[in-house]
């Protein structure tokens, strides 16, 4: 004997995704999004074979009478290329860039090893320098 409640369930959730308003699925019309919008597992469900009689014929009836639906077929087919499309151009332009990065990454390591050298050169001379005790003055330029 069927439960009354899972009867209900079921034919709420069959008003539910005929009407396009699922709440708990993504809204495409099979059984298994009948059972999980009325919240039974798919072998309860199958026990309303009453319900789940009616929702395969309105299906059936529904895609006979959608005339756009091979054309929306292939708007989706053709929307699903250009998103592959996007995506490895996506995927091309983030190599490109991580390619840069690395490059860059690189050259301020160089730059900052000879900076530190250069330092290092600056500190020996003026070690060098104060050692010496000989200071040599710079001439004054002349005013314009």
């Amino acid at each position: 004997m069927k439960d009354i409640s899972t009867e209900q369930a079921l034919k709420q959730a069959m008003e539910r995704l005929l009407a396009g308003r699922a709440d708990r699925t993504d809204g495409r019309l099979t059984i298994a999004n009948l059972a999980r919008e009325a919240g039974v597992s798919r072998a309860t469900a199958y026990r309303c074979s009453d319900i789940v009689e009616a929702f395969r014929c309105e299906v059936k009836a529904r895609n006979g009478r959608k005339p756009g639906t091979a054309a929306h077929r292939s708007k989706i087919t053709a929307l699903g290329a250009e998103l592959d499309s996007l995506r490895a151009s996506a995927r091309k332009e983030r190599r490109a860039h991580e390619t840069t990065i690395n490059a860059m990454a690189q050259r301020i390591q160089a730059l900052t090893l000879l900076t530190a050298e250069q330092e290092r050169q600056i500190a020996d001379l003026h070690e060098a320098l104060f050692q010496s005790g000989v200071v040599t003055p710079l001439r004054a330029r002349k005013s314009d």
